[in-house]
């Protein structure tokens, strides 16, 4: 048990041993109310309940103060739990009472309070008003748990408002706060609030490393609530990437603890969740269940954005049933509240939810409005995502309506902003890790500081250096990735322009030497970034031990061929020559996509370190063990006895390879002495990676070279 846990739960007992030895109405009220507030988190149904006596007590006092305290309490229960008007009623009272008294501290949380209700409702100006005078007084009276709050919460609004970069570092400034505190429930509830913003900056491997921190410092604490959220959060991430079963059981976990703590606000949030996977899963009768089961209770505790959200999924549904009259109902329901309550992203959603239905009519027309003030709104907001998708539905707008030149330049707009996007958050990722990397580096010296041992200051220096080498791999995928897209974008946009504008003396389409040489430009680049992507999943898969191979028999001569044949324009454009020395066919039992990056490796690095005009042999053979543990070559043709082996090798005239370089060659970021004859880019993780997927399947791979000048033979040999 942590220091903080305890130090927590030793200031709880403090206060029950206070409110036993306290003498007096307005003594025992006070302890009361200290007690109530202390557990506003950790147990809120006993700090409503203490609340409840303190007030009753109050009836007979004239102490407007101690009504305060106590009302404080309840007030922030009822936002916590989404009874959003009930909360502001109390908080706004409670914060007259606390002004006329110049109580700044119990002033400063009525602000908070009215702060996270207005975030709630989408009112994102009053939210920040509320959590920045908030934040004021707090910083002025040194109340630094107030103070990490309310940058929790300023936090939370640019993130929900569409600037996730701000809201991240508000985030990781309440996080170094609740560090200092030593404090593990603020501490879960900051790394909460990074995993939603990584999520909405569209980085979800770093939103679900964050949630499970989060998950590991509430585990220690009785907050069932943020547990409650973790899951919901975990499960939206799963939802955006399309793993709807793994996306229904978080949720359906989030709502079995609102469930049992009577939060029924929550339980309806999560219920909202399942019926949108629901919807995706096609199965409609279970999601409108949902919708309406929610919306019930988004009605009773008047959380207008939540409703425009389910009027909007109901609006989708409908669309997908063609039911387009009922639809439109929904959808302009939806565009209504979020008009009245000043939610410009959920607006921007809505006109390009009804620009689609209309497209869905035939009726381009009013659709390239409804998507003309999408693309307005969501500009002046700053939504690109939302902006990105209204650019592809208004280019095929306006080229059902024949204006083709109004079709292009918004095809254009979308392909320029795509790239912007990838850009952005390929610098983010490289932010959000290195910050990361900072507040792991800082926690564990903290650790090291209070528990003054060697061995954890090793272990410190190995974590940080892990860090470093994931910077470096995210710096060499943010590299090496954005120029392949920029070219592959900037090549498409031209096909298109000659595509469109090209036509011979017949009227027929040409097909011009450069419109060809483009299109083997965009392949080219295509083939590396595909190559890039595969190398870096693979080895964060094999690094994290998740890997699980999906064995299965299949021709391995075929596949063979295939990548050979997938590699032979690269090799063409050097004037190589590939020979192939292989049985007709072979049947092996493997997982054949795994092996295949095996022999894309083997063969792509002999072409890519080999001259221009050489040749590569691609063999397979057949052999077996005798006795004394050597190879003999296997007479039959198709079958094997139960010692033998394939052999796959590689054999290359190229740039061969020095000792030092064959002690190296397999390790991960070597840089060997050859480098790519063809100006080719390498990330240094192939050989590495095909070496680790040959050894999964029970066999070796190895390099063989004379030397330097020499060529090099790699060999794969795998159980038969």
């Amino acid at each position: 048990m942590s220091d903080m846990i305890h130090n927590h739960i030793n200031l709880i007992d403090a206060l029950e041993a206070a409110l036993d030895k306290a003498s007096g109405p307005n003594a025992q009220i006070a302890a009361r109310n200290k007690l109530a507030w202390e557990l506003r988190r950790s147990d809120p149904e006993r700090s409503v309940s203490l609340a409840l006596q303190s007030l009753a007590q109050t009836e007979t006092l004239a102490d407007d103060i101690l009504v305060a305290d106590a009302t404080r309490a309840i007030a922030f229960n009822h936002s916590l739990k989404g009874d959003l008007s009930e909360a502001v009623r109390l908080a706004t009272e409670i914060k007259q009472i606390y002004v006329q008294h110049g109580d700044h501290y119990g002033e400063a949380w009525a602000l908070y309070i009215l702060g996270s209700v207005s975030e709630r409702q989408s009112n994102y100006e009053d939210a920040f008003k509320h959590y920045g005078e908030s934040l004021s007084i707090q910083q002025a009276i040194k109340d630094r748990d107030g103070e990490a709050t309310s940058l929790m919460g300023i936090a939370t609004v640019h993130a929900r408002s569409g600037e996730g970069e701000k809201g991240l570092d508000y985030y990781y400034r309440s996080l170094r706060l609740r560090e200092q505190l030593d404090d593990v429930q603020g501490q879960g509830l900051s790394w909460m609030g990074v995993g939603i913003a990584c999520s909405q900056m569209g980085d979800y491997a770093a939103a679900l490393d964050a949630y499970q921190k989060s998950l590991k410092f509430i585990k220690q604490t009785s907050d069932r609530r943020t547990e409650g959220l973790i899951y919901i959060n975990i499960g939206t991430v799963h939802g955006r990437l399309n793993q709807d079963e793994n996306a229904l059981r978080y949720f359906s976990d989030g709502k079995n603890i609102f469930d049992r703590s009577g939060n029924k606000h929550e339980a309806a949030r999560a219920l909202l969740n399942m019926g949108i996977v629901h919807a995706h899963l096609k199965a409609y009768r279970e999601a409108i269940a949902a919708f309406e089961g929610s919306l019930d209770v988004f009605k009773a505790t008047g959380d207008r954005d939540a409703q425009s959200a389910i009027y909007n999924c109901l609006g989708d549904l409908k669309t997908s049933e063609k039911e387009y009259d009922q639809a439109k109902a929904f959808y302009d329901r939806a565009l209504d509240i979020r008009t009245e309550i000043g939610n410009k992203r959920g607006q921007t959603e809505s006109y390009n939810s009804l620009g689609f239905l209309l497209s869905a009519q035939d009726r381009h027309a009013e659709a390239r409005e409804h998507f003309e003030k999408a693309i307005e709104l969501g500009l002046r907001i700053g939504m690109k995502d939302l902006v990105l998708i209204s650019y592809e539905l208004i280019s095929l707008a306006c080229e059902k309506l024949g204006d083709t030149a109004a079709a292009l330049s918004y095809y254009k707009s979308f392909h320029r902003l795509k790239e912007e996007i990838f850009s952005e958050q390929a610098d983010r990722r490289m932010k959000i890790l290195m910050v990361q990397a900072g507040v792991e580096k800082s926690q564990k010296e903290a650790e090291l500081y209070r528990e003054k041992m060697v061995s954890l200051a090793e272990a410190n220096m190995m974590l940080y250096e892990a860090g470093q080498l994931k910077t470096e791999l995210l710096s060499i995928a943010a590299h090496d990735l954005k120029n392949p897209l920029q070219s592959i974008l900037g090549f498409a946009e031209l096909i298109r322009e000659n595509l469109t504008g090209a036509k011979t003396a017949t009227g027929q389409a040409g097909t011009d030497m450069p419109v060809v040489n483009m299109a083997t430009h965009i392949t080219a680049a295509s083939q590396r970034m595909l190559a890039l992507i595969n190398d870096l999943l693979s080895e964060a898969s094999l690094e994290s031990q998740s890997l699980e191979l999906r064995q299965s028999p299949f021709d391995l001569v075929a596949m063979i061929r295939n990548v050979a044949e997938a590699a032979a324009p690269q090799a063409g454009q050097k004037s190589q020559t590939l020979i192939f020395e292989m049985p007709e066919t072979l049947i092996f039992t493997g997982d054949a996509e795994r092996l295949r990056e095996v022999i894309e490796n083997l063969i792509g690095n002999a072409i890519k370190y080999s001259p221009d005009g050489k040749r590569i042999w691609v063999k397979i053979e057949k052999r077996m063990k005798d006795e004394s543990g050597t190879m003999k070559k296997e007479k039959e043709e198709n079958e094997f006895l139960e010692s033998s082996v394939i052999r796959v090798s590689v054999r290359d005239e190229g740039q061969g390879m020095s000792a030092e370089d064959l002690k190296k060659v397999f390790g991960k970021f070597q840089r060997l002495s050859a480098r790519p004859t063809g100006g080719e880019s390498s990330t240094g993780l192939g050989l590495s990676i095909a070496k680790q997927l040959t050894e999964l399947h029970g066999g070796t791979l190895r390099v063989e070279s004379a030397g330097v000048g020499l060529g090099a033979t790699f060999i794969a040999e795998l159980p038969a």
